[in-house]
C-alpha cells in the first residue's frame, strides 16, 4: 500500500468474502478465454461487492458485449443481476454507433 491507490491481485470473490475492508471503488476487468469467470457473474459476487463498498462507493465492471441483439444477452443478464442488488446501474458503451457489434461496455453500479 502506497498513497491512496491500493491494488489487490487475488481471486475477487474469495478476497471480498474474507476481507473486512471497505472500498471507495471496486473495478472488475477480468476475463478467462474472452469471458468473465463464472463465479464473478453470480448473485453471491454482486452481494459481496456491495457489502465491501464504502458509503457512496462504486462498482465498475467491463463486459465485452453488443448493446442490442443476440450478442447482448449476457450484458442484459448482468445488468438485471446488478439491478437486483444495487440501487443504480448505468451502462456506458465505448462505441454507441455499433450497437449490434461486440465491444467494451462499462457497467457502473452504486
Amino acid at each position: 500500500r502506497t498513497g491512496r491507490l491500493n491494488l489487490i491481485c487475488a481471486d475477487a470473490l474469495a478476497h471480498l468474502e474474507s476481507e473486512g475492508c471497505r472500498y471507495d471503488a471496486i473495478v472488475n476487468d477480468t476475463f478467462d478465454a474472452g469471458k468473465p469467470p463464472k463465479h464473478l457473474t453470480t448473485p453471491a459476487f454482486a452481494r459481496a461487492v456491495k457489502s465491501r463498498l464504502a458509503p457512496g462507493g462504486v462498482y465498475l465492471t467491463n463486459i465485452v458485449s453488443a448493446l442490442e441483439g443476440p450478442d447482448a444477452r449476457f450484458l442484459h443478464e448482468q445488468v438485471a443481476l446488478l439491478e437486483s442488488v444495487f440501487e443504480t446501474v448505468e451502462v456506458l458503451p465505448c462505441d454507441r454507433d455499433s450497437v449490434n457489434e461486440q465491444d467494451n461496455v462499462i457497467v457502473i453500479a452504486r
